[in-house]
């Protein structure tokens, strides 16, 4: 039996010319623990 592989996400973003391209800033630095919290805040928000 032939295993699968495991499926990737990715997620990309259309900057179109003369659109300013979006500051990410505030997640720079943080620790995957850190981004993880903030997506469950949302999850248990949502």
């Amino acid at each position: 039996m032939k295993q699968r592989s495991p499926q990737r996400n990715v997620t990309s973003r259309i900057i179109r010319k003369g659109d300013p391209v979006p500051n990410d800033w505030e997640w720079e630095g943080t620790t995957p623990k850190e981004r993880i919290e903030a997506v469950w805040e949302l999850t248990l928000e949502c």
